[in-house]
């Protein structure tokens, strides 16, 4: 099991990569610094030379959340969990979260993956100011479509 100082340098060190991405570009790119490269960077981060990066296969050049979802399809993942597990993520199913988990949640016809950090959910924003504070961590979280867990490698 990963130690919450592994977790929380893991998601700092992808909010450092993430938000140096986005100040020397400007813009926000998808699959470049959106919130699923936070995640790839986070994993990344947390797994060092044992990371899956490169086990993802992701056809690029995703514009929105229906061409994320396309690529996912085109790349033969049959859906976020199926992508989740390859990255050795394992679902929470009591829905409980806690410091390093992973989620996806839509609001408003918006998707967006998210990392716990101790009391907040932290991902990227659209409007170029790199990762930020989405919403407070519940006690038991209901939206998100998938809640998952690293598993310690």
């Amino acid at each position: 099991m990963y130690t919450e100082d592994q977790l929380l340098t893991a998601i700092a060190k992808a909010t450092e990569e993430i938000n140096d991405k986005t100040f020397q570009i400007k813009d926000y790119v998808r699959g470049y610094n959106d919130c699923f490269a936070f995640l790839v960077c986070y994993e990344k981060h947390l797994r060092k030379e044992k990371s899956r990066e490169s086990s993802l296969h992701l056809v690029k050049g995703y514009h929105n959340q229906e061409g994320f979802f396309d690529s996912l399809n085109l790349s033969g993942y049959t859906s976020l969990e199926d992508l989740a597990k390859v990255m050795l993520f394992e679902p929470v199913k009591n829905r409980v979260p806690q410091t390093g988990d992973i989620a996806y949640e839509e609001r408003q016809s918006i998707g967006s993956a998210m990392i716990a950090e101790k009391d907040y959910w932290v991902s990227t924003t659209e409007n170029k100011q790199g990762v930020k504070k989405r919403r407070k961590l519940l006690f038991k979280e209901l939206r998100p479509i998938l809640l998952a867990r690293p598993v310690y490698i």
